[in-house]
């Protein structure tokens, strides 16, 4: 599970980094919010949970928003190219959250994403190597990083994968 939720994270960051490229922040926001719909769809067959008719009505309503949105024709291309990475991001996030909720009572929260940070380092130190940048880290750098990774990373999944237990 913690290996699935490292790729997962992985594949999320990039993509959203990738999206960010193409989008406003403001936009490439609302884009990802997209991952209500993804985590209801993909709740049904996974964990069992019918999104119900006021749902169905919220998506057409968002949907619509997107459209509304798109860009005059100039720059179609590249929003479209934004929202495809945003996409991929959401589909990566959301499915995050339903993998977490099908197998939660079968883990303990803590050691699972802890394990899920560590793995995705690693992965992408194994997929982009390691930056002689990194060998220039200060002590005060490296502690201020590992103070965000903690407030961010670490401290907000694990209060989804607890609050997912309840809920």
């Amino acid at each position: 599970l913690a290996a699935g939720l490292a790729a997962l994270t992985l594949l999320g960051n990039l993509a959203s980094a990738q999206a960010i490229r193409h989008l406003s922040p403001a936009l490439m926001t609302v884009a990802q919010r997209g991952e209500v719909i993804w985590v209801a769809l993909l709740a049904w067959p996974v964990v069992g949970e019918r999104p119900d008719r006021p749902f169905w009505l919220g998506v057409a309503l968002a949907l619509l928003g997107l459209v509304i949105l798109q860009a005059p024709s100039g720059a179609a291309d590249t929003r479209a190219v934004g929202f495809a990475w945003a996409g991929i991001s959401l589909v990566a996030f959301g499915s995050m959250a339903v993998l977490t909720r099908r197998f939660i009572h079968a883990v303990d929260p803590s050691r699972v994403n802890g394990l899920r940070l560590w793995l995705a380092v690693g992965l992408w130190f194994a997929w982009y190597g390691v930056p002689p940048a990194l060998a220039q880290v200060t002590p005060a750098q490296a502690g201020y990083t590992a103070l965000a990774a903690f407030s961010g990373p670490f401290a907000g999944r694990l209060a989804m994968m607890t609050s997912a237990r309840y809920l």
